[in-house]
């Protein structure tokens, strides 16, 4: 069963958001639990922006004609 998130966030601010985080990243003032809990957050939008192109070519390739 697939997991389905309760928001959906525009591409762009979540590029923006993923740019902020990379930002904080950097900074030397994170403690071990912040900047892990940013790597996560990072994934996890990363993984929402790769899944939803994987999902189109799945479709086109799902309805393509095969003969």
């Amino acid at each position: 069963m697939q997991k389905l998130r309760g928001w959906v966030m525009p591409e762009e601010d979540a590029h923006d958001l993923i740019h902020l985080i990379d930002e904080k990243l950097r900074s030397s003032r994170l403690d071990q639990r912040h900047h892990d809990v940013l790597l996560r957050l990072r994934s996890i939008l990363e993984d929402d922006l790769v899944k939803p192109m994987n999902n189109d070519q799945n479709q086109d390739t799902r309805y393509a004609s095969t003969g």
